[in-house]
């Protein structure tokens, strides 16, 4: 008669191999510069831009693996920033984004970055100027629609100070360094002139 053979116990893995395994198989982690080849080599081929022709599987492909390149290239894109604006809005934000950044120079990721916060806050800022102000025009004026009112109003004074604030970090992060020279006799100096006083202090 065959031994039965004995079950395995499952082993799960440890802390750190959890997190290891959640990073690999997570969106946010997915090989871009796989996707930048896939849409490259086999979805570019497929959609045949010049003749016009109509492949499903291919546009389907190619919001999927483009939407995760532009995502991740988000300080160059301006994908995620633009997305959640109007259509009305989307060209001042590239446009806004593309100015700041070459009037301060902007190269660095840390840059970028609060020019698209500096961006951010100035759409909205107009975005709910928009709205406020179409609520201001109405003559039936409820319960519901004041707090509607008040509540943008505050989004507006929120925005404008997130502007602002943002602003006054870039200029502060571009501002050239202060180089401090302090000279060892002048501390020297003053060192004594402290010493010397309290020496009269205690002798009056």
């Amino acid at each position: 008669m065959a031994k039965k053979k004995k079950k395995e116990l499952y082993n799960p893995p440890s802390r750190t191999k959890t997190k290891e395994l959640l990073l690999k198989t997570s969106f946010v982690t997915t090989d871009t510069e796989g996707a930048i080849e896939k849409l490259r080599k086999e979805i570019f081929p497929a959609i045949k831009f010049e003749t016009g022709e109509k492949n499903d599987k291919a546009w389907e492909d190619y919001q999927k693996y483009s939407t995760m390149v532009l995502s991740e290239s988000e300080n160059e894109s301006r994908f995620n920033l633009i997305s959640t604006f109007s259509d009305t809005l989307q060209p001042l934000i590239r446009k806004l984004t593309t100015d700041i950044e070459k009037e301060y120079n902007c190269t660095t990721s840390l840059e970028k970055s609060l020019v698209g916060t500096i961006v951010n806050a100035y759409a909205r800022i107009l975005d709910n100027s928009r709205r406020l102000n179409a609520e201001l025009e109405c003559k039936n004026i409820t319960s519901n629609r004041n707090k509607y009112i008040s509540n943008l109003s505050v989004q507006v004074d929120r925005a404008n100070r997130q502007f602002l604030n943002s602003i006054l970090a870039l200029k502060q992060l571009k501002a050239p360094a202060v180089k401090m020279n302090i000279k060892a006799d002048t501390a020297f100096v003053a060192q004594n002139q402290q010493v010397n006083q309290k020496e009269n202090n205690e002798s009056k």
